[in-house]
């Protein structure tokens, strides 16, 4: 029923009234007296969803009927003639069992004498089991889209974008902001922007629009050179076109460092710079006359940040003065000779000839200048990796190549400019013998385990370990760290089987701990190829009660990129390992890319902090405002929040007032050896005690 309060107001006060606004009522609904917040009149819907006799009800208190803390809080409120309106969801017990999703709304009717609240619920459950039911089938459609090797775009008939995969973001380069702010129109001009020929590119959009029952097959070549194969065809629903899906393959995905070349000499649109392809044939050029005369060359790979070049809403620099002003700020640090072209997205090359490395990092210092000096927020400082000439390589292939691992080098560590080093041995050459070193060690003892302490915020106390595998490479005669060879052992497919070795060293020395009196948890990093293997949760018990440990002494810390890897598979492995009492720990939450979904969706136990958060907190008061938001979140999901690379007593203090229960890190010393721990746990608890 619908209608204005002036139009209840009228029966305020009056039983017989009362009742009929009440009965006119679907939807359960009650009149409660302000002064005492009792119970005036209920409806027959109220008694039925509530469980109680009609006539039961009038005299109860009101804040016994829904006893929520919002509605508690509220009701205090309305005693001390605060509130106004209570208009929110809420989650009701049925009375024969189960829950119900209701809105419930509290108004005050207005009229003469005692006032009234009207207490009304409408039943959202049907709604919400709808929606859970259009998010389960567009998870799956999610899942299907990235486990196909093509890049897939889905579009309505009017172009608008409704879904596409990693691996059509990845081919077309879309910055990180695009995946954000999903702006179909940004991401449409982006695409263009991307390619040799956008005016053709849009017109065939275009074309496609009109005739939306069209099957077809192209061929699109973008300005990093990259030759794409698109096929689309119109998407049905109900014996009629709701859409279109765009299927797009790289055909020279096995191009050396450098695309094939265009030949078209045509400036690219956006930056109205020269291709990719025209550049590397210029470098081929360069380096013919540089063989001639003994000089030597550097090749330069700029990348700038995208948010520079895509634009946000209240970005410093008009949408259509972006690709001129980043293109003004590279030309005003370079001095003659030298070459600027565009490689694809918003990255940049630079050809200086008879020049060093010396001179090449001399040019990303002044960019560096160049760009602090720029309007706030207008354009990040540029990243850039340098090839030499000929230390790199002899041809334009091997010297881009190399400029751009160095440059990828550069971001991963936070430089602002790296230049490649010659290693004397190929790539190739050394990842073949690496892997032969890392079977070779699955069976010799030259693994072995490490443990770092975790610390009590509160008590100062040890609270835990985690297991940390390391590597004596026969090859380099040293110990490697996880981050040197893990990433060398998932491309060896081995990483699923050093994760078992892991996981059976560590619950056996739990085992020993245990019988010593050593009672700490310990937890396991675990990888996405152990995760989707088949009968985790089984194998994973057999090995507890083998050893005669109990589930709840071992966590498994697992990354955001394990956990979606798969969703729906990884969902029912974690609920498995829940169930047996493991704890799950999502690993390096908050760097950017992780989703709080995870959290809501997932039963995890607790959250660890990436290292980023916390050194960002010390660094300025943006980084501490989202440190202390981030813990609260967790907090609030009644999640443990953990934090990991604590270095120093400022960092400490820091999680500290964001509320972190517990940390581990440098500070308190590195990662000890099994036979080391338990002295160690003994000396810091007697020091906090």
């Amino acid at each position: 029923m619908s209608g204005p309060d002036a139009g209840l107001s009228w029966w305020a006060g009056q039983a017989q009234g009362q009742a009929a606004i009440l009965a006119a009522l679907d939807a359960p609904a009650w009149l409660v007296e302000a002064d005492h917040l009792t119970v005036l009149q209920a409806n027959e819907a109220a008694a039925a969803f509530l469980g109680r006799p009609q006539q039961a009800l009038p005299g109860l208190d009101a804040q016994a009927l829904l006893p929520s803390l919002e509605d508690l809080a509220f009701w205090g409120e309305a005693q001390a003639g605060h509130a106004t309106t209570l208009d929110s969801e809420i989650d009701l017990p049925r009375p024969g069992g189960g829950e119900a999703r209701m809105r419930r709304r509290i108004s005050r009717l207005p009229g003469e004498g005692p006032g009234l609240w009207l207490v009304q619920l409408q039943d959202l459950s049907r709604e919400h089991a709808a929606q859970r039911e259009r998010e389960r089938a567009l998870a799956e459609l999610r899942a299907t889209l990235e486990a196909t090797a093509d890049g897939i775009l889905v579009t309505d008939l009017s172009g608008g974008i409704r879904a596409f995969n990693r691996r059509f973001a990845q081919l077309w380069s879309l910055p990180p902001q695009a995946l954000e702010q999903r702006d179909d129109a940004r991401v449409h001009a982006w695409m263009a922007l991307q390619t040799t020929q956008p005016e053709a590119w849009r017109a065939r959009l275009a074309a496609l629009r009109e005739h939306c029952l069209t099957s077809a097959n192209d061929t699109v070549r973008l300005v990093d050179g990259s030759l794409l194969e698109c096929h689309t065809q119109p998407q049905w629903s109900q014996g009629r076109p709701i859409g279109r899906v765009f299927s797009f393959r790289e055909l020279n995905r096995l191009r050396p460092g450098a695309p094939r070349r265009d030949g078209d000499g045509e400036p690219d649109a956006g930056s109205r710079l020269p291709h990719r392809a025209t550049f590397v044939a210029r470098v081929d050029d360069a380096l013919a006359q540089a063989r001639d005369s003994g000089a030597s060359l550097v090749v330069l790979c700029v990348d700038v940040d995208t948010q520079a070049l895509w634009g946000a809403p209240d970005a410093a620099l008009p949408s259509e003065d972006r690709w001129a002003a980043v293109v003004r700020l590279l030309r005003a640090g370079l001095q003659a000779p030298a070459m600027l072209a565009r490689l694809g997205a918003a990255r940049f090359g630079v050809l200086l000839e008879n020049a060093s490395e010396a001179k090449a990092e001399a040019v990303a210092r002044r960019w560096q200048a160049l760009a602090a000096a720029e309007p706030a927020g207008s354009i990040s400082p540029p990243v850039v990796g340098v090839a030499a000439y000929p230390q790199a390589g002899n041809s334009a292939d091997e010297l881009l190549a190399h400029a751009e691992k160095a440059l990828a080098r550069a971001q991963a560590l936070g430089e602002s400019c790296r230049t490649h080093q010659s290693s004397g041995e190929s790539r190739t050459q050394r990842q073949q013998r690496l892997e032969a070193a890392l079977r070779d060690g699955l069976a010799q003892p030259q693994f072995r385990l490490q443990y770092q302490p975790r610390i009590d915020m509160a008590q100062g106390r040890p609270c835990g370990l985690e297991a940390l595998v390391r590597w004596k490479d026969p090859l380099a005669h040293r110990e490697l760290l996880p981050a040197q060879f893990l990433p060398l052992a998932n491309r060896a497919g081995l990483l699923a089987t050093l994760d078992e070795w892991v996981l059976s060293q560590a619950v056996q020395q739990l085992a020993r701990w245990r019988a010593a009196g050593l009672m700490l948890p310990v937890s396991v990093n675990l990888g996405a190829a152990s995760l989707l293997r088949p009968g985790l949760a089984r194998r994973i018990e057999a090995l507890l009660v083998h050893a005669g440990v109990p589930a709840q002494a071992l966590s498994l810390e697992l990354s955001e990129e394990a956990l979606i890897t798969d969703p729906e598979a990884t969902a029912i492995t974690v609920r498995a390992l829940r169930a047996l009492g493991l704890g799950v720990v999502l690993d390096g939450f908050g760097r950017g890319e992780s989703s709080a979904t995870l959290l809501q969706r997932l039963p995890l136990s607790a959250v660890k902090l990436d290292r980023s958060v916390l050194h960002d907190a010390t660094r300025h008061a943006q980084g501490a405002a989202w440190l202390r938001a981030t813990a609260a979140l967790v907090r609030a999901l009644g999640l443990d929040c953990q934090a990991v690379g604590v270095e120093t007593e400022g960092q400490r203090l820091a999680l500290a007032q964001a509320g972190g229960l517990s940390w581990q890190g440098f500070l308190h010393g590195a990662a000890l050896d099994a036979q080391r721990v338990p002295n160690w746990c003994a000396r810091v608890a007697a020091a906090a005690a």
